[in-house]
């Protein structure tokens, strides 16, 4: 592998990987543009990617076609440090340029955080230059997904995300769950947090960063391959749902739907590892025909390091 800098690997153009141009003249070609599929067709299937419908409601071909929609640009870091240095600066620049939550008298904005390995990164990119992170109060932190589990329970991202921001951020700009509301079916527990979130003034559309990690499976936040379906707001107005048979453990959880996470302003994806590489290479060129949840994720940037691109073929 050759890099053009330590933040950078590859030349993008040596790496085959559809981009927005291709998979538009993908989609003239099978006929999607034509009269062979009606404009219902496709509003359907744009509904199944938003996770607004089932996928039953439309074929798997057209779901496929439009999978093949940009998950965005991949950047390539040699080590961790470089990584770190670049989701720094993608933090910073995220909270200096995002849209102030509407009736916020002090001009606060949003920033989701997932779980797992994202919260020990995000305290290493702030450790890094606290002096550059003066305004990290500006921001209101909200959880990409949590667990129903009280928030001093070691599974929850809460507990995580303000470990990770201890003595930097204010414990109340840091919203987690309503405790009172685990003992509550998972669809509760994502109403009320909804609820909370919107008494802030945020809403999907309000969230200046949505701060997200991939699992080997391809899974992010809480959806996960075969199951990501039935997380699916059918009425339209939520952005969180529940979800009661998370593969992983603890089974009950809340989550941002897919079409509240691409309403964020800014998306960017931090995955490093080997065990990655299958999920990556299957999403960036292989065109995610397996509807892998982390690439539904539209025009993301993706912060990854060498062992999670091994498997791209270069041409």
């Amino acid at each position: 592998m050759s890099f053009a800098s330590p933040t950078v690997s590859f030349a993008l153009s040596a790496i085959r990987v559809p981009n927005l141009r291709a998979r538009n003249k993908s989609l003239k070609n099978s006929g999607f543009y034509s009269g062979s599929v009606s404009c219902q067709q496709k509003a359907f299937a744009e509904n199944v990617l938003q996770n607004k419908a089932p996928f039953s409601s439309v074929g798997p071909k057209l779901v496929r076609q439009l999978a093949m929609s940009s998950p965005g640009s991949l950047r390539v870091h040699q080590t961790k440090e470089d990584l770190v240095s670049s989701l720094s600066e993608e933090i910073k620049s995220a909270i200096a340029a995002g849209p102030a939550i509407p009736g916020n008298s002090r001009e606060k904005i949003a920033v989701a955080v997932s779980g797992g390995s994202l919260p020990g990164l995000l305290k290493a990119a702030v450790a890094r230059d606290l002096r550059s992170f003066a305004n990290l109060d500006k921001a209101l932190w909200i959880m990409v997904d949590e667990r129903a589990v009280p928030r001093n329970h070691p599974e929850s991202n809460y507990r995580a995300v303000s470990e990770a921001l201890s003595g930097v951020v204010p414990p109340d700009q840091i919203l987690g769950v309503p405790e009172e509301a685990l003992s509550e079916s998972t669809d509760s527990i994502a109403l009320k947090y909804e609820q909370l979130l919107r008494s802030k003034g945020i809403s999907p559309s309000d969230i200046a960063l949505a701060l997200l990690g991939m699992g080997e499976d391809g899974h992010t936040a809480s959806l996960f391959p075969r199951t990501w379906a039935s997380a699916v707001d059918v009425s339209g107005t939520r952005f969180y749902v529940g979800v009661d048979d998370s593969p992983k453990a603890p089974p009950r959880r809340i989550t941002l739907t897919l079409s509240a996470i691409n309403a964020a302003h800014k998306r960017v994806f931090v995955v490093t590892g080997r065990n990655k590489a299958t999920a990556v290479n299957h999403i960036f060129q292989e065109g995610n025909s397996q509807r892998l949840p982390a690439g539904l994720v539209q025009n993301a940037i993706w912060l990854v390091d060498e062992e999670a691109v091994s498997g791209l073929k270069k041409d």
